[in-house]
């Protein structure tokens, strides 16, 4: 856990978002959630999410059974007592792990069953389960971010914004951000020079550097008002390296767009 708090303190970052994991895993080495909120206190960084992989649809063949839902729960339910040692608002989790218009009705109500029982887990914690819009969920497109509010319908679920994954999907990420903007409590950003024949041959870069226009989005959260965190999200070797550039490219833009001040305010 130590290097993960060096890197984001290297990086000049004001918060880390982990991995339920990691976290598990520095348990297992002999952590303490005393130790780690003690250190995160240390360093100064917020946790704005507690990120899991639960999904709550089939995961073998038909629909996916009580066990698989059962163990997302579990999941969330680790995850959202974490939230709270932690002082995190939110844990994160995904609908489902394939395009919206594959699932059938009946998956559909399955998913946001599960949904809804996660939300009211998180309520007991008194923290939010925040769906992350996503390609291959069914937190998609917007009719489908629609349906699955509407299904799920738990007052403690949110959405975590993410305007990359939108345009890997060529949906209008501007459009969704100001539709769904009071239900986006949390924000991803993440850039590639993308590869549309061939995702896996993408190549990450810095925010302002890649395909997809960033800043049409720092314009739009700073009109709508937006006070929340944005996590830079990068995996591999240049993770660290990337998230460090990204924070530093934004901070110049919000500096020479609005003067001074406008960076430590957003």
């Amino acid at each position: 856990m130590q290097q993960y708090i060096a890197a984001a303190t290297a990086a000049e970052l004001d918060g880390i978002e982990l991995w339920l994991g990691h976290l598990e895993m520095a348990v297992e080495h002999g952590h303490s959630r005393e130790e780690i909120a003690d250190q995160l206190k240390k360093a100064n960084l917020t946790v704005p999410a507690i990120a899991t992989y639960a999904r709550f649809d089939a995961k073998i063949e038909g629909l996916a059974r009580d066990s698989d839902v059962d163990s997302d729960l579990a999941i969330i339910h680790e995850a959202a007592s974490w939230a709270t040692a932690l002082g995190s608002e939110r844990v994160r989790t995904f609908a489902g792990q394939r395009p919206s218009q594959e699932y059938a009705p009946e998956e559909r109500v399955l998913i946001a069953t599960g949904l809804q029982l996660a939300a009211e887990i998180c309520a007991t914690h008194q923290v939010k389960l925040a769906v992350e819009i996503h390609n291959h969920t069914m937190a998609d497109r917007a009719h489908s971010l629609q349906e699955m509010l509407e299904m799920s319908g738990h007052p403690a679920i949110e959405l975590i914004y993410d305007p990359f994954n939108l345009y890997v999907d060529q949906v209008d990420r501007l459009s969704i951000l100001e539709s769904y903007y009071e239900r986006i409590g949390h924000v991803h950003f993440k850039n590639y020079t993308w590869n549309r024949e061939n995702w896996s041959a993408s190549i990450p870069t810095s925010i302002l550097a890649g395909d997809c226009d960033h800043l049409e989005i720092v314009d739009a959260l700073e009109r709508l008002g937006y006070k929340g965190s944005i996590s830079l999200e990068y995996f591999g070797e240049r993770s660290v390296e990337l998230a460090a550039h990204s924070a530093q490219e934004i901070e110049a833009y919000l500096i020479q767009s609005r003067g001074p001040h406008a960076a430590k305010d957003q």
